[in-house]
């Protein structure tokens, strides 16, 4: 089949001065002077060389005829890989060096496209994407951020690639095969999700790429004379597009409150996605990595669901009604410490400036309560809170067994919050009383 040169594309096989070529780059060139034209980078089939072709664009070229079949990889031995066919149970065999790099990705059962020229098995085609598990990489130093610096690590197929500090031996994560980089960290399938959740984390996990790249722009910014300031905003916009965007396109209905945005009112307007971009914004400005996604749905004056991602150490806490509340998949209890002289609180603002409790303040309300949801802190009290800084950790405190005495959801600003375990919560009162 005759092709232009305007017409070839990366992946593409050609047959080109008596061999098979595989298509690797391409460009397409209009100079000031003379005629347009592709250049284009093949790979031979036969004989593994590469070459580097510039093609006129009305030049034509002969498009290899191919078949594509999909194969399972079964095993391999000194010289050639094997695959199966599981409907025909027919097996064939590739050489490794037709294979080339490709088949140091290859794991038992992975589901494969072999192109065949001439009835011959001439290339395959891994998935964009695969699953693999960590059998070797380094401790994280103290300080570390996601963005700062990657490390090393070994996969259980033998390659090596760069990961982000958090991740651990035995850790399963994405790799793309056609980079062999890094994607993303697996965590353990979520049992009994509702839909509405499962949305949410998908829009997270989107949005929070943009923000880990934004995060290690930041942390560059602050040692310069321009400052991060105008970037955090950009940084702030772009998460919460991506929320909106994704939100919207699986539940075009419902409305949203975002912080940024304030209200989009939609057909639906008891269900109402509930957004913070970035909780911790100020944190973020100064490169401190203590920052997260939040995301609510409050549906019938009710919190169903609610979701807070730490992108920097990959925590995902998040709680729906009646189901428990979950850090990673793993269920989380709020603390059932009773002396208070042994607790520690979250809290911030004018009002419990001077208190005999011991607190700490973090700079991310919707992170603190999810660390009182998940044990870390014994309770959280705070002024002047908006809906979408608390929403989330509401529910998550509620499902992990802890007391919620103040919380207004029906209010947007100016919210007040009080809750902790229920060991100490009576006690708490009685000195928060007095402010």
């Amino acid at each position: 089949m005759k092709i232009t040169a305007n017409e070839i594309r990366v992946g593409m096989l050609l047959e080109h001065k008596d061999d098979l070529w595989e298509v690797l780059k391409t460009q397409h060139v209009k100079p000031g002077k003379g005629g347009a034209f592709a250049q284009v980078e093949m790979k031979s089939i036969n004989k593994n060389t590469k070459l580097n072709e510039r093609f006129r664009s009305s030049e034509t070229i002969e498009k290899a005829s191919v078949e594509e079949n999909k194969f399972n990889y079964s095993y391999e031995d000194e010289r050639n890989y094997y695959f199966i066919n599981t409907v025909s149970f027919e097996q064939i065999e590739i050489k490794k060096e037709i294979a080339g790099d490709k088949g140091k990705m290859l794991k038992e059962n992975l589901e494969v496209l072999v192109s065949f020229h001439n009835e011959r098995p001439i290339m395959i085609q891994l998935p964009n994407q695969i699953s693999c598990k960590i059998d070797m990489t380094d401790v994280a130093l103290k300080g570390q951020t996601v963005s700062s610096s990657y490390k090393p690590a070994t996969l259980d197929i033998g390659i090596k690639i760069q990961v982000p500090p958090f991740i651990e031996i035995g850790d399963e994560v994405i790799i793309d095969t056609r980079t062999s980089e890094y994607v993303k960290k697996i965590w353990n399938k979520m049992n009994s999700i509702s839909p509405n959740l499962n949305i949410m984390i998908k829009a997270c996990e989107k949005a929070s790429k943009s923000l880990i790249r934004d995060f290690g722009e930041i942390e560059h910014l602050q040692v310069s004379m321009k400052g991060p300031s105008d970037f955090v905003t950009n940084a702030d916009k772009k998460v919460e597009k991506i929320l909106i965007d994704e939100l919207s396109k699986a539940k075009k209905n419902y409305s949203i409150l975002s912080e940024e945005s304030g209200y989009i009112k939609n057909d639906d307007e008891d269900n109402i996605w509930i957004i913070d971009p970035i909780d911790g914004t100020t944190n973020l400005f100064h490169g401190v990595p203590h920052f997260c996604i939040c995301i609510a749905l409050k549906s019938y004056e009710v919190i169903t669901t609610g979701l807070i991602f730490d992108p920097i150490k990959d925590e995902m806490f998040y709680a729906e009604k009646n189901n428990g509340s979950y850090l990673n998949n793993k269920r989380i209890r709020v603390s059932k410490k009773k002396n208070l002289n042994e607790c520690l609180f979250a809290s911030n603002g004018k009002k419990y400036k001077n208190f005999e409790l011991a607190n700490r303040n973090s700079g991310s309300a919707a992170l603190d309560m999810a660390y009182v949801a998940s044990g870390r802190y014994d309770g959280f009290f705070q002024e002047n809170l908006n809906l979408w800084d608390i929403a989330s950790g509401i529910l998550l405190i509620q499902e992990a067994g802890g007391i919620i005495n103040k919380a207004d959801i029906k209010k947007i600003n100016n919210i007040e919050v009080i809750t902790s375990n229920p060991n100490i919560n009576e006690k708490m009162l009685k000195i928060l009383d007095k402010f």
